[in-house]
């Protein structure tokens, strides 16, 4: 299993995940000490700075998008400004970047219930071209397929 960590901080998901082989395909993160830590222990795991930047596949093909984009818009002893705050927005971003990665694999699902081929996927999302997931498509299309 491949993973994207975002906001990973000193990586709490590789230090759960690495035992039973999976493998990070890189780190984000933004914060000099916690880049410090991951470049102690990882060195040879690319260490990406603001996740947000990250583009496409410049990191390969990853099953899982791990990340915990930071709580102060969330939380009670935080600014409370919800998804509206600017650390709030991190989140949909953290989201959006899930989906754009799940799309062809969401595609291609939809598609082959009726025959249809990755040959024949839309290249932008479904097939009136509008960017969106499929109708059916469920949380489950988050994970790439294998």
């Amino acid at each position: 299993m491949r993973y994207l960590s975002v906001c990973s901080g000193i990586e709490a998901a590789t230090c759960a995940w690495h035992p039973l082989g999976w493998q990070a395909a890189a780190f984000s993160e933004i914060e000099a000490f916690p880049q410090a830590v991951l470049a102690h222990h990882y060195p040879t795991v690319p260490l990406h700075g603001d996740f947000t930047t990250i583009e496409g596949d410049e990191y390969g093909a990853i099953d899982l998008l791990v990340g915990g984009t930071p709580c102060q818009d969330f939380s009670v002893a935080g600014l409370r400004a919800g998804i509206a705050g600017e650390r709030g927005r991190m989140t949909s971003t953290q989201a959006e970047k899930a989906v754009r990665a799940a799309r062809f694999d969401a595609a291609e699902k939809e598609l082959s219930g009726n025959g249809a081929t990755s040959d024949t996927a839309p290249a932008d999302g479904d097939a009136d071209g509008s960017n969106e997931l499929p109708s059916r498509a469920s949380s489950a299309t988050l994970k790439r397929a294998a």
